[in-house]
């Protein structure tokens, strides 16, 4: 017996909005036909379509990554060290789709809906 797990789910505006999400298990007693289908996938993937992370390639992608946006905000959090108590004010002040989706669900709370997921 044998089971497969396969699964992305993101809440992000791309996952919720235009991408796709799946979720799925397999089982190779209940489900032979699809579990032998999505090894043998795997297997593909893994033999044929991967590559080996070793310090070449560890070399390679260091040369193309590029810093995240949100570690300007973390820079600007850092250099709050001798403000008080501004580094806590900060922490806490939604941003960007934070603020959109405080919105979003102030916006359900009025239609009366009693719960939401941010």
């Amino acid at each position: 017996m044998g089971e497969i797990y396969i699964g992305s789910s993101n809440i992000s505006k791309s996952a919720l909005t235009s991408g796709v999400e799946w979720n799925y298990r397999f089982n190779s007693l209940r489900d032979r036909k699809s579990f032998k289908l999505f090894y043998a996938v795997f297997v593909d993937l893994f033999e044929n379509h991967s590559i080996v992370i070793d310090d070449q390639e560890l070399t390679r992608y260091s040369k193309n990554w590029h810093k995240p946006a949100v570690s300007k905000d973390l820079a600007k959090y850092d250099d709050l060290e001798d403000v008080p108590d501004a580094k806590t004010e900060m922490l806490f002040q939604p941003r960007g789709a934070q603020i959109e989706a405080l919105y979003a669900l102030q916006d359900s709370r009025a239609e009366g809906a009693t719960k939401g997921l941010v």
